[in-house]
C-alpha cells in the first residue's frame, strides 16, 4: 500500500539551512532560519525579491539565470553569490538550486548556506546540512523517502540508477519487498531504531546491496513523520585507507630487509597486495642498464633491460626523476615492450626511487586497460616509494657499518693529536647526516601528500598524515639535539649549570614525562626511593635528560605490558640511581661499549641508531665526578643501567 503523500513544507521547516521557493526573481516562501540569517524577520520579507537581498555585483548574474531557467535552458544549479543583511552587511552563501512544482506553479527552491560559518560549525551540524542539500540536489547524491512503515514514498533518479530499477518498481513497496538484504546487513533495524529515537546515525563503509563491491557511506535521520536515507559512494575513500594502512605495514616490514633482493621482493609484494596490478617490475641501475632485478629467466630479463640513454618510459623516470603516469602508451613515442608478447599494455606508471638526487631504482607498473592508473594512484606509489629509498639507503650505511667502526676505532687508539679528533668528527657526521635525512624524507613525502585538495575531505586521513610528519620532527629534534651535547662532551667545553637541587622533585619530572612514552606499550615505571634525601648540588636538567634517556632506553628494548623499576638510594656519600628492565638484555662483552659513541653492536642485540644516546649520558654522570655502568645476565634476560653521583659536601 502507498504511504501518505510527503509533505515538503514540513521537511523544508525542519531544515537547518535557508530556504526560499522563489517565482521568477519573487520569493514566495521563505525559512525561519533564512529570515534570521538576513536579520529579519519572515514577515518584513513579505513581498521582496531576490534581487533585493541580494549583492549590488551579483545581481546581473541572479537576472540571467533566471531568465535561462524560465526559458527552458540549463542553468547552474549550485553556485557562489553574497547576499544583503538587513544592517548592510554582506555574507557569502552557497545556494543549491532546484526546480520544483510549488502549489501548482513551476518554482525554483533554493537551499541557502552561509559558507563563513561552515567551517565552524559543529559537526553534527554540518552532517546534518550536506544530508539536505543531498536530498535537494538529487543528481548528486542517491536520496530515498521512507513513510513510517519503511514504505518507499520518494527515490530520486541517482538511487534508481544504481539500484537498476524503474521508479513504479519501488513507490509505495516495502524495503524489504525491494531489497530484501537489508535485513540480513543489519541496515533494517539501524531504520527502524532511528524511526523509534529520532536521533540520526551514519552507516560508514556499507556494501552496496544491488552492486556488490561498491562501499556506501549513508546517512539516515528522521524529517518529520518520514525517514530520510542518503547515500554517498565512499569506495574510494575506503580504498584510499585501506591502501594507506598496507603502505605502514609495509614500511615497518621493509625496514628489516636484509639485502637489495628482500627490498624488491618485499616491494613488489605490497604493490601486488594492495594495488593488484597485473605487471609490476623493480628495476635496478647496474652498469648504465636499468634491469628488472627478481626476474629468473635470463632471456626475458636480457630483453626488459633498456639502457639509461635509450627510449623506454621507464627510462625517462630514471633520466628526470620524476614519475611518468602515460594513459595510453600508444600515444607515448618512448614506449617499449620488451616482453614481446601479443599482449598489449595499455597504461604504464613509472616511479623513481631516490636516494638524495640520485636515482637508484625505477618502481614499473603496467596495466592493459587505458587510463588504468590515476593521480592518487601516483600519489601512494610515489609514498612507497619513500620506504624503499629509506631502506636501500640503511642498507647502503650497514654494509659500510663495519669499515666505518675499523677505522673510528684505530683513530681513537691514536686521537691523541687533534688531527686524528677531527677524522673521528668527520665520520661522526656522516653518521649523523644519514640518520637525519630519514625523517625529512618522510616528512617531504608526506607533506607532499598534504597539497592534494582531495586529502582535506578525509579527516582522518589527514590526521594520519600530521601524526607521521610531527613523530618524524620530534625524532629530528632529538637527533639534533644529541649532536649538539655530543659535540660539546667530546670538545671538553660542556659547562654544567650545577645548583644545589632536590632528587624529589627530578624524579616527580621523570614520572610525569615518561608516561607518555611508556603508555603504547602499557608498560609500568615503579619507583623506589628513600624518603628524607637531602638536596645535593647537581645540574637538574642534565640528570633529567641522564634519567630519561635511561627509562625510554628501557622501554624501547621492552616488550609490551612490562615493568620499568627506578630504585634510587643514598649512603651519605654518594646516591645511586638503577633503571631495570625486562627487555632484550645485552651480552657480556657489549657491557662497556654501547657507552662509546657508535658502539658497533652486532645487530639483532639493540636495535640500529646514530649509537650516542648512552655516550651522553656516560658525559654527563662523569663531568658530575660520578660514574655509570650496565649489567645483564644475557639476551632476552633485562637489564640493569646505574649510576652514581657525589653528593657530600664535597661535591660543592
Amino acid at each position: 500500500m502507498p504511504g501518505p503523500p510527503l509533505n515538503y513544507k514540513q521537511i523544508l521547516d525542519s531544515c537547518r539551512d535557508g530556504v526560499s521557493i522563489n517565482s521568477g526573481i519573487n520569493i514566495v516562501y521563505i525559512n525561519e532560519p533564512f529570515a534570521k540569517m538576513l536579520g529579519y524577520s519572515k514577515e518584513e520579507l513579505h513581498g521582496i525579491t531576490v534581487l533585493d537581498i541580494t549583492a549590488s555585483d551579483y545581481r546581473e548574474r541572479v537576472i540571467e539565470r533566471t531568465s535561462r531557467r524560465q526559458s527552458g535552458k540549463n542553468a547552474e544549479t549550485q553556485f557562489v553569490t553574497e547576499l544583503v543583511r538587513k544592517d548592510g552587511t554582506r555574507i557569502p552563501v552557497e545556494l543549491s538550486v532546484a526546480r520544483i512544482d510549488f502549489e501548482g506553479k513551476s518554482s525554483s527552491l533554493t537551499i541557502v548556506r552561509e559558507i563563513s560559518e561552515r567551517m565552524k560549525a559543529e559537526e553534527s551540524l554540518q552532517a546534518s546540512e550536506e544530508r539536505f542539500r543531498g536530498l535537494m540536489q538529487s543528481a548528486l547524491e542517491r536520496v530515498v523517502i521512507l513513510d513510517k512503515g519503511l514504505h518507499y514514498i520518494e527515490v530520486n533518479k541517482s538511487w534508481l540508477k544504481m539500484a537498476g530499477l524503474e521508479r513504479e518498481d519501488v513507490i509505495g513497496k516495502h524495503v524489504l519487498e525491494v531489497l530484501p538484504g537489508l535485513k540480513e546487513d543489519g541496515r533494517y533495524n539501524a531504520y527502524l531504531k532511528v524511526l523509534e529515537t529520532g536521533e540520526s546515525i551514519e552507516l560508514v563503509g556499507v556494501e552496496s546491496i544491488t552492486k556488490p563491491g561498491s562501499m556506501l557511506d549513508i546517512s539516515v535521520f528522521t524529517a518529520g513523520d518520514v525517514l530520510g536515507l542518503i547515500s554517498r559512494d565512499a569506495t574510494r575513500r575506503i580504498t584510499f585507507q585501506e591502501r594507506l594502512a598496507a603502505l605502514h605495514v609495509f614500511g615497518s616490514k621493509l625496514s628489516k630487509a636484509d639485502n637489495l633482493e628482500e627490498v624488491a621482493q618485499f616491494t613488489l609484494d605490497a604493490v601486488e597486495s594492495i594495488f593488484g596490478y597485473q605487471n609490476t617490475d623493480f628495476n635496478l641501475v647496474i652498469d648504465d642498464y636499468l634491469v628488472p632485478s627478481l626476474i629468473k629467466d635470463e632471456a626475458l630479463r636480457k630483453n626488459l633491460e633498456l639502457h639509461i640513454d635509450g627510449p623506454g618510459i621507464i627510462v625517462r623516470s630514471f633520466n628526470t626523476g620524476e614519475s611518468q603516469l602515460v594513459h595510453d602508451t600508444r600515444l607515448d613515442k618512448s614506449y617499449v615492450n620488451g616482453r614481446g608478447e601479443d599482449t598489449e599494455w595499455l597504461s604504464e606508471l613509472a616511479v623513481p626511487v631516490k636516494i638524495s638526487d640520485e636515482v637508484v631504482a625505477v618502481i614499473n607498473m603496467e596495466n592493459t586497460a587505458q587510463g588504468a592508473f590515476t593521480e592518487s594512484d601516483r600519489k601512494l606509489i610515489e609514498t612507497l616509494a619513500l620506504h624503499v629509498s629509506s631502506a636501500m639507503e640503511g642498507l647502503r650505511s650497514r654494509e659500510t657499518h663495519d669499515k666505518i667502526y675499523r677505522q673510528m676505532t684505530e683513530q681513537k687508539l691514536r686521537a691523541e693529536q687533534s688531527q686524528e679528533l677531527e677524522q673521528i668528527k668527520t665520520n661522526f657526521i656522516m653518521k649523523a647526516t644519514h640518520e637525519l635525512r630519514t625523517p625529512l624524507t618522510i616528512i617531504k613525502g608526506y607533506s607532499e601528500l598534504l597539497l592534494d585538495d582531495d586529502i582535506y575531505r578525509h579527516p582522518k586521513t589527514l590526521v594520519d598524515f600530521l601524526s607521521v610528519i610531527l613523530k618524524n620532527v620530534q625524532r629530528s629534534e632529538i637527533l639534533i639535539n644529541d649532536l649538539l651535547d655530543e659535540s660539546q662532551l667530546m670538545s671538553g667545553k660542556y659547562v654544567l649549570n650545577a645548583q644545589l637541587n632536590d632528587v624529589n622533585s627530578l624524579i616527580e619530572d621523570v614520572i610525569n614525562d615518561a608516561g607518555i612514552f611508556l603508555d603504547p606499550k602499557n608498560q609500568q615505571l615503579s619507583v623506589k626511593k628513600l624518603s628524607g634525601i637531602q638536596p645535593f648540588i647537581f645540574d637538574k636538567d642534565r640528570m633529567y635528560q641522564v634519567l630519561m634517556n635511561l627509562v625510554l632506553n628501557a622501554s624501547k628494548f621492552s616488550g609490551y605490558d612490562s615493568e620499568i623499576k627506578l630504585v634510587v638510594e643514598e649512603n651519605g656519600v654518594e646516591i645511586k640511581f638503577s633503571i631495570t628492565d625486562e627487555g632484550v638484555g645485552i651480552r657480556k662483552e657489549d657491557t662497556n661499549r654501547i657507552f662509546q659513541p657508535f658502539p658497533g653492536i652486532e645487530e639483532g642485540t639493540i636495535q640500529p641508531g646514530i649509537g650516542i644516546g648512552l655516550s651522553i649520558c656516560k658525559g654527563f654522570v662523569e663531568l658530575h665526578g660520578g660514574e655509570i655502568w650496565a649489567e645483564s645476565e644475557g639476551l632476552d634476560k633485562g637489564s640493569t643501567f646505574t649510576f652514581t653521583l657525589p653528593c657530600s659536601d664535597d661535591s660543592k
